[in-house]
């Protein structure tokens, strides 16, 4: 039996859901290979892929408006999956305040 790599991938943002709730996810598609969405992050707003390759690695693209690859990470293995998408989409160096300033916070 093939592994459904949408779902595997799914699967993995589901043990940790906070982060990529965090991102906004929206537009969720199957890929040949895996799944592509949609991301509202503070450092990116738009679409990323991520393929896994069957050898227990996957790829993360981040796509520009024009749909051009803006960045890439080859060799990501299950248990820094999350992490990498969040640092590309999500988490800066200013993450908490900009937290704060989105929703109101007072700090």
């Amino acid at each position: 039996m093939k592994l459904d790599a949408a779902k595997y991938i799914l699967g993995v943002f589901i043990m940790d859901i906070i982060r990529p709730a965090s991102w906004g996810i929206h537009n969720a598609s199957r890929t040949p290979e895996g799944v592509r969405f949609s991301v509202d992050g503070f450092l990116h707003k738009g679409d990323v892929e991520v393929d896994y390759l069957g050898d227990a690695t996957f790829t993360v693209r981040i796509l520009g408006s024009n749909g051009k690859i803006k960045n890439k990470v080859e060799g990501i293995y299950v248990d820094g999956l999350i992490e990498t998408i969040d640092k590309l989409v999500e988490h800066c160096s200013d993450y908490e305040d900009r937290v704060a300033e989105e929703y109101g916070l007072n700090r």
